[in-house]
């Protein structure tokens, strides 16, 4: 930390001493953090699931959802959605074709980390 002077000359000729001190935030370089794991769903067909993960380790650089291995894209029925640190993925009207593993992957510029659940389709 530094300590800092100015001075200032006003209008008339008075003289004023302003001080102020500079800090710097120093933080850990790190891949994301996992701080929520995603929990398996078991829904009927028809249903909505919904996935919820956490991490921490902003700014993020990217974050990725697949299915069995597959990239998800945002349809109709999926939605992708991020609020900061909390990565949610829902699915409308989940069918057998839903069933499987779903990942959720946060990339930032030290690295990655992931969390993955089941989806179980009751019925049909």
């Amino acid at each position: 930390m530094s300590l800092r002077t100015i001075e200032i000359q006003m209008e008339g000729g008075s003289l004023v001493e302003m001080s102020c001190e500079h800090s710097v935030d120093i933080k850990l370089s790190a891949s994301p953090k996992l701080l929520m794991e995603m929990s398996d769903v078991r829904v009927k067909n028809g249903e909505m699931a919904e996935f919820n993960c956490s991490f921490e380790g902003q700014p993020f650089t990217g974050v990725v959802w697949d299915h069995n291995g597959q990239s998800l894209a945002d349809t109709e029925r999926v939605r992708r959605s991020q609020s900061g640190g909390l990565f949610s993925l829902v699915i409308q009207s989940v069918g057998v074709v839903d069933q499987g593993v779903y990942r959720c992957t946060a990339t930032n510029q030290h690295g990655q980390n992931s969390s993955s659940a089941q989806l179980t389709v009751e019925g049909g």
